[in-house]
């Protein structure tokens, strides 16, 4: 009789762990497909400017600059927001993203308001008919652009 019960627990252990194991690989599944299937946006789903001169050939009246790097942990903590703003604005104020560990050029190609330099990660530009009307650096300004649009 002790056996019979034993047989029947084993049995059970097993059958539990086969459901288990089932439910977890279909869990698995479903993540890495919404994975693959999420419309998550990053920096490579705006335009990117490869150098600092051909900022001067963008044709749009007002557009948005973002200096941004992807290993700056201040950019990283806004990337979520500043990402969500820029997609909803985007016919509005079309952004063009400068990664700061890949553009080429001088800088000073830029025509940066007086006592301004673009040393700092993030920074957003707002352009309006070639001239740079708003200059923002850090999490804290930029947010409270973001927020004040």
């Amino acid at each position: 009789m002790k056996k019979r019960k034993q047989k029947s627990k084993d049995n059970f252990i097993k059958k539990v762990s086969i459901v288990f194991a089932a439910l977890l690989g279909i869990m698995t599944v479903t993540v890495v497909i919404l994975n693959q299937t999420s419309d998550t946006l990053d920096y490579k789903s705006f335009q990117a400017v490869d150098s600092y001169e051909k900022v001067n050939e963008i044709e749009d009246q007002k557009f948005s600059l973002y200096f941004y790097s992807e290993s700056c942990g201040a950019c990283k903590s806004i990337k979520n927001s500043s990402l969500s703003f820029f997609d909803d604005n985007r016919d509005n104020l079309p952004v063009y993203m400068l990664d700061a560990s890949t553009i080429r050029g001088s800088r000073d190609s830029l025509d940066l308001p007086q006592g301004e330099s673009l040393t700092s990660t993030p920074t957003l530009m707002i352009v309006e008919y070639g001239v740079i009307v708003q200059f923002l650096v850090g999490t804290v300004e930029i947010q409270d652009y973001i927020d004040n649009y």
